[in-house]
């Protein structure tokens, strides 16, 4: 996601020519909000969930959430941005392009008891013809849709939506799929293969219209939910097959895992900082200088992270 943040700033600037290096590392990283809404329903869709555990999870969310979004804004009125957010404006959605998110995320917690109930309760085969559906309804249609504006079908596919789609298929991946039978290399192929079809795709649609595209860029798109499962599929493979909690890499994995959410709310404002500073995708060759920038904001995002996880009530805001 912070690959995402750092490149999208010359996404709009096709002239640039710094464009095909941001298309390239942002049609990498697509992969990043499908996979957070996979693992989330892996975690939680076989579980049961009462009142409680969803208020204890939407609390969990919900202050960090409000405490960071009055931080943003504090610091947008320092630095005089223009249109700037108001307090009120939390309620109604976020004050920072990467909290819809988290909005998301409350919006999955209250609902999970359905998704949940309807994982549960049903036999595989059934979520498995719903899962087809979602893949035509809410990545094949639209997709179409958008790159020859007919719509053949005038079913009303908004009841599955994509985020929902991803944390059920999510779930399924992780409770059904053999990974002893995948071949590492065969994931990995069909996983760059589809991120080659992905910055291809944009960079066609963009120069054929004169003006950035992002059809194939969004998370519902058929190329980013191909790349996204076999993304899942081989980390979960790489997991079981190589990592131990016991080795230097698991217990490295372990803590970054406590630092995660933290950099997640605090990586924009860092991004901001050396942007302030003038280091931004481009301050090198952008080929270098945009993986030279996402490496600068994760260190000093997880080490901000690691700080405030120390102080006292402040960690209510960074939860591990």
């Amino acid at each position: 996601m912070i690959v995402i943040h750092v490149a999208a700033v010359g996404f709009s600037d096709l002239s640039s020519s710094s464009w095909k290096a941001v298309d390239a590392y942002d049609s990498v990283a697509r992969i990043a909000v499908p996979l957070f809404f996979m693992v989330t329903g892996a975690l939680l869709v076989p579980k049961s969930h009462g009142v409680p555990s969803i208020l204890r999870r939407v609390q969990r969310v919900s202050i960090p959430l409000v405490a960071w979004s009055m931080i943003y804004i504090v610091y947008f009125r320092i630095a005089a941005v223009s249109d700037s957010p108001s307090v009120l404006q939390i309620f109604s959605g976020p004050v920072v392009y990467h909290f819809w998110f988290l909005y998301t995320l409350l919006g999955a917690y209250l609902f999970m008891p359905v998704m949940a109930g309807f994982y549960q309760g049903n036999k595989i085969r059934t979520v498995l013809f719903v899962l087809l559906m979602f893949f035509v309804g809410a990545s094949l249609v639209p997709t179409v849709v958008g790159l020859t504006g007919i719509r053949i079908l005038g079913i009303d596919w908004s009841f599955l939506s994509w985020p929902a789609g991803y944390l059920v298929l999510g779930s399924v991946l992780f409770n059904y799929v053999d990974f002893k039978g995948f071949k590492i290399w065969a994931l990995a192929a069909v996983m760059m293969v589809s991120m080659l079809a992905i910055a291809i795709g944009t960079w066609a649609m963009s120069y054929g219209t004169g003006a950035s595209n992002q059809i194939f860029f969004v998370y519902y798109s058929p190329f980013v939910m191909l790349a996204s499962v076999a993304a899942f599929v081989l980390l979960m493979k790489l997991h079981r097959t190589y990592l131990d909690g016991n080795t230097v890499l698991g217990k490295g994995l372990s803590w970054f895992g406590e630092v995660s959410f933290g950099i997640f709310l605090v990586h924009p404002l860092v991004i901001y900082l050396f942007k302030s500073a003038g280091i931004s995708f481009d301050f090198i060759n952008p080929w270098l200088g945009i993986p030279a920038l996402v490496v600068m904001v994760l260190a000093l995002s997880a080490l901000t992270v690691f700080v405030l996880q120390r102080v006292p009530f402040v960690k209510r805001i960074v939860p591990s």
